[in-house]
């Protein structure tokens, strides 16, 4: 029950975007999926939340859509007003495929029938649109001073452990999950330190001096 997995954040926690935008800066949302529905209190702190076609969709209708398309246009205009404005800024995009029911996309972006080239095609089209987003960055000349943190929330399993897709275990396939970060002030590697998303926002904290 997606319901109860996910239930309502406290008036009382403190978010990302409010630690941000306490520190003055502009704070802006780009999503599309049931998940991010306002009475989920997720939005605290932020100046705009676009959610698109997501507040009205149910749970069943967010994982069959393709809507990486959609947030990276409407990131990109985003992007267009913010870049013009005074203040810094923190802007969320989320993208929700590839996730299950891994759609199949026309060529280039499909590999076959399977589950798992299914799976590899979403990435390759999300990754295009995602490319469409960087490359507007360089446009607005923001790629040289902006952070960038690219992380996901979850792996995906094929059947490694006998499950497939994932909330299922805690197996590697299902919890381990990239962490990029890019930017100004970050030095160029790669660790093999163990860390978790928990680790972000306390990163960012100390990367941008803001006391919480």
């Amino acid at each position: 029950n997606p319901d109860t997995n996910y239930p309502a954040i406290a008036d009382s926690a403190v978010l990302m975007a409010e630690l941000f935008r306490n520190h003055g800066f502009d704070t802006a949302a780009i999503t599309e999926h049931y998940y991010f529905k306002g009475e989920r209190n997720i939005r605290q702190g932020f100046r705009e939340w676009d959610n698109g076609d997501g507040d009205v969709q149910g749970i069943k209708t967010a994982n069959k859509m393709a809507t990486a398309p959609s947030i990276t246009d409407r990131s990109m205009a985003q992007l267009d007003i913010l870049s013009q404005g005074e203040s810094p800024f923190l802007v969320f995009i989320h993208y929700s495929d590839p996730h299950s029911e891994y759609i199949r996309h026309p060529k280039p972006w499909r590999f076959g029938k399977t589950l798992q080239d299914r799976y590899d095609g979403e990435i390759a089209f999300c990754d295009h649109h995602f490319g469409r987003l960087l490359q507007h960055m360089e446009q607005l000349g923001l790629r040289e001073n902006t952070v960038m943190v690219i992380l996901s929330d979850h792996g995906e399993a094929f059947g490694e452990h006998r499950f497939h897709f994932h909330g299922h275990t805690l197996f590697e396939e299902e919890i381990r999950v990239p962490l990029i970060l890019s930017g100004p002030g970050i030095v160029p590697g790669n660790t093999a330190t163990a860390v978790s998303l928990v680790d972000v926002l306390p990163t960012l904290a100390h990367l941008f001096n803001l006391n919480h």
